[in-house]
């Protein structure tokens, strides 16, 4: 195997391994979690599921979200990145355009919004500080 150098020209070439797609690329396959337990599980989880239904009418009753709605549960989407974020600070996810579209600041509680608002500026200044060029980067255009 070669050894490259830095002069060499296949860095100034993009990767031929690696996901490469349009920023306005739309996924084909359109999936929905479908889970059905066999009937064994069905009887095995009936005292859970009796009290996951009070929990779940004591929650929409006090008008707050439950923090585990498996009555209307939200399929993955094929966007989703990986998060950013740690333990115990919540977790931010990215799509594979660069934007912000999955929130969990509340343990349990994720939203699904993309936030044009989250965008990035680039202000280059020169040595006076004064503004030669500014320009907001953004996944949409």
């Amino acid at each position: 195997m070669e050894k490259e150098s830095l002069g060499h020209s296949a860095f100034d070439e993009p990767s031929k391994y690696g996901l490469k797609l349009a920023l306005n690329h739309e996924f084909p396959l359109k999936s929905k979690q479908l889970i059905i337990p066999r009937p064994k599980q069905i009887l095995e989880m009936m005292p859970l599921t009796t009290r996951y239904i009070k929990y779940y009418i004591a929650r929409k009753i006090q008008k707050r979200r439950p923090i585990m709605d498996y009555v209307n549960m939200i399929s993955s989407k094929q966007m989703y990145g990986c998060p950013i974020g740690g333990i115990g600070g919540g977790t931010i996810g990215r799509g594979f355009k660069g934007e912000f579209c999955r929130f969990q600041l509340t343990p349990g509680i994720y939203e699904y919004v993309t936030i044009p608002e989250c965008q990035f500026i680039v202000n280059i200044r020169n040595a006076k500080k004064e503004t030669i060029f500014q320009s907001v980067l953004s996944t949409y255009k």
